[in-house]
Formats: C-alpha cells, sequence, structure tokens
C-alpha cells in the first residue's frame, strides 16, 4: 500500500479519548451508588465487598486513567487487569460497571497493539451491553464499531466485516434519517474502510462494503449541503475512490458525470474541484478503453488546474499525465511527449530524483520516445488496459508503467479527499 494514501476516519478519532471518557464515566456511577446506595449496587454485593474493596477498585481505576493519560499503556493495563476481578466479585455479572472494566482491559490491550487480547474482554463487555441497553442504543452501536478495527487487524475479516454490517445497520436504525448526523456516521464507516484497505487490508471485501454507507452518505449530504459543498465533494470522491479500485470504472464514471454539471454551476466551471473531478472522470475513461472521452476530460481539466493552482503546481502534473497517456492510447505519440516532459520538469522542481512519481514519468518518457523511434512498437505503449485497478492485469508491454500511472491518479483521489 502506498503510505501517501492514507485517509483518517471520524469512527477511530475518539479511541485516545475512549478509555479515559469511559473510566471517568465509571466512577461517576460508583461515587453515586456508593452515596446514594443507589440499586445499581446490590446491598448483598456491598456488604459482602465491604467500603475498602470498593474503594480499591475506584482507586485502581484513578489509576488506570492517570497512567492512560501519560501513555504508560503497559503500566495501565495492569492496574485495568488488578481491577477487573474486583468489579466481577463487587458486582453481578450483567452491570455496567464490569462492562466498564472489560473495556478498559481490551481498549489497552488495543493500545499496545495487542489486538488478538483485546478482543475478547470487548466482545464480554458488548454482550453486557446488549443486555443492559438493547441492540439500539448508541453506545452499543459505537462498541460494535470499535471491534471492527481489531479483528481486521489480525487478519480475520470476515468478523470485522461482520461488525461493520452491525454498526451501519445500528446507525440506519437509531439515527434520524437523512439527517447530518446519519450522513457523518455513514461516510465514517466509508473512510474507516478506505483507509482500513490502503494501510493494512489487501481484501476489496472491506470496499465493497464501504459503497452503500457512502453512497447514502454523499445522497444525504448532497440533498442538505449542495454539491458544491466541501463534504459533499470529499464523500463524492471517497465513492468514486471504493468504484475505481475495485474495478467498477464506468460506475465511477457515471457518478463522477452525474455531479460534475451542479457542483460546476455551484462552484463555478474554473474552480479547482472540477478539474480534480475531470481528472478522475479522465482516468476512469481510460481503464474503459476509451482514450478519446479520457482526453477530453482532460483537455477541460488542465486549463482549470493551470489557473486554479498554478502551472507549476502538483495537480497540474495529473492532467498532463492523463493527457498524455490519453495521447499514447491513441498512437499520438509525439503530441504525448512534451506533455510528459513538462510534467516530468514540474516534478523535479517539486521532489527529490528518487521519487516514486519522477521514476514513473520517467519510464512513460522513455516508452513514448521508443514509440516514436520505432513505430513496431508503438501498439505496445500505454492503452486503457485496466491495470491501474489493483484487480487487473497488464496486458502490453507498457502494463507495469500504467499500474503505476493509475496509481499516481489514485493518490490524488485520496489527497482530494483530505483537503
Amino acid at each position: 500500500m502506498n503510505p501517501a494514501l492514507h485517509i483518517s476516519s471520524s469512527l477511530w478519532k475518539h479511541c485516545r479519548f475512549l478509555l479515559a471518557a469511559l473510566i471517568c464515566i465509571g466512577q461517576c456511577a460508583m461515587v453515586a451508588s456508593c452515596v446514594t446506595g443507589s440499586s445499581a449496587s446490590s446491598t448483598s454485593n456491598t456488604v459482602l465487598a465491604g467500603p475498602v474493596t470498593i474503594e480499591r477498585a475506584m482507586a485502581l481505576n484513578k489509576e488506570v486513567l492517570v497512567l492512560h493519560g501519560q501513555q504508560r499503556f503497559e503500566e495501565a493495563l495492569a492496574k485495568a487487569l488488578e481491577a477487573l476481578p474486583l468489579w466481577e466479585e463487587l458486582r453481578p455479572p450483567v452491570h455496567e460497571d464490569v462492562a466498564q472494566a472489560l473495556i478498559n482491559v481490551g481498549m489497552l490491550y488495543k493500545d499496545l497493539e495487542q489486538y488478538e487480547e483485546c478482543i475478547q474482554p470487548l466482545e464480554r463487555a458488548l454482550e453486557i451491553r446488549r443486555k443492559l441497553r438493547g441492540p439500539l442504543d448508541p453506545e452499543v452501536v459505537l462498541h460494535e464499531e470499535t471491534l471492527i478495527y481489531p479483528y481486521l487487524m489480525i487478519g480475520d475479516v470476515e468478523h470485522g466485516l461482520e461488525y461493520f454490517r452491525a454498526a451501519f445497520n445500528g446507525w440506519y436504525r437509531t439515527l434520524e434519517p437523512n439527517s447530518g448526523d446519519a450522513a457523518d456516521k455513514f461516510i465514517g464507516l466509508g473512510d474507516f474502510a478506505i483507509g482500513m484497505y490502503m494501510d493494512h487490508v489487501d481484501d476489496h471485501a472491506i470496499l465493497e462494503e464501504a459503497v452503500v454507507p457512502l453512497q447514502m452518505g454523499l445522497d444525504i449530504r448532497n440533498d442538505l449541503l449542495g454539491p458544491g459543498n466541501d463534504k459533499t465533494i470529499r464523500a463524492l470522491h471517497a465513492l468514486g475512490y471504493v468504484l475505481y479500485v475495485t474495478g467498477e470504472f464506468q460506475a465511477a464514471a457515471d457518478l463522477f458525470n452525474q455531479y460534475l454539471p451542479p457542483m460546476a454551476d455551484a462552484l463555478g466551471s474554473d474552480h479547482g474541484q472540477v478539474g480534480a473531478t475531470l481528472n478522475k472522470l479522465a482516468l476512469c475513461y481510460l481503464d474503459l478503453r476509451d482514450p478519446e472521452r479520457c482526453l477530453d476530460a482532460t483537455q477541460r481539466s488542465l486549463p482549470i488546474m493551470e489557473s486554479f493552482y498554478g502551472p507549476d503546481h502538483e495537480k497540474v502534473i495529473r492532467s498532463l499525465n492523463l493527457m498524455a497517456e490519453a495521447y499514447m492510447a491513441l498512437g499520438e505519440h509525439e503530441r504525448a511527449l512534451p506533455l510528459l516532459e513538462r510534467a516530468l520538469s514540474i516534478c523535479r522542481r517539486l521532489h527529490a530524483d528518487d521519487y516514486w512519481e519522477m521514476q514513473m514519468l520517467r519510464e512513460l518518457v522513455a516508452q513514448c520516445e521508443s514509440a516514436i523511434n520505432s513505430p513496431a512498437l508503438a501498439g505496445q505503449s500505454v492503452t486503457g488496459s485496466g491495470s491501474g485497478s489493483p484487480a487487473s492485469g497488464g496486458e502490453t508491454g507498457g502494463a507495469s508503467v500504467r499500474s503505476r500511472s493509475g496509481a499516481a491518479l489514485l493518490m490524488d483521489l485520496g489527497k482530494d479527499k483530505e483537503e
């Protein structure tokens, strides 16, 4: 996976603070129970344990909180493991305090990247919470989200996707339909799936699960915010990325074509986001083996990128690259070569000599020059072989270069999402 393709997800932004929040909530509940004699703690349990044991368990929780805040995770885990059996003795098996003690242990294992060890306590806590709160309580749904990550990190994609579906169905059933909160949750799940695919999970199944939540989130954002809003555009690019990477080039092209006119109306036809979306459309057409439409899209995108970002911007390289590949696919290498040389010149000013894109552009230039000097080899130049998709194989002598060129524009898809 290309490390530049990292996309952060709102799904995991809360994780660093989740443990501290849960401990604080647990302490408040415990203090209230001890002071008021709440039914949360049965009389028999209180008599059995005595106030010293409760005080010890609470003191351990406070130590866990402090150590976690200092990122001393191993020491915090030792205290959490010491506290857990105390709460299991103090409370009945199905009790929020037991669930929180299990979460403390599970989340600390996660912080230590011991994913196999974190699953069992988190699943025990989830079962307790389901019984106490019901399957559609927001905290239960959030807990289901929490279990997606460790399962995917140990390579158990099947169980990870089960929790992904459970979380999506939970948010779909609990949140107000067509609300901004619903859109944020759906797109957050989609972004998480993209990030996991890019960084950890080499399996299209995780992206395929993201299509429905991303489409629903995009539709909601478009209705609420309009096609020119940054959040709508980011959702559009995320869904387009998923469709492209899974080989659904026509579906991705249809999506970009659907949104381009209203986006241009909202932002202006010379806006950088319009140019970026045209480049994504061009990439889809190249992999659909339709270089004429690819060329048309890039001829529209290049002047936008030059005007909006400046003539020597990274995004201008994308337009030049795609336009050159369209000409090469049409056999017009003489027209492609100056475009590639200009792209290479910009790249030299922006990046070190060993930058991956420099190497890719050099190979494209060499291939183009070879085709010009040896017309008999021109048919082996870059064609829309679909090799830009990780799922596809190359068919021609230029397939490896085409694959890297596709990767360059896939990175652009990811970058535009974050900007």
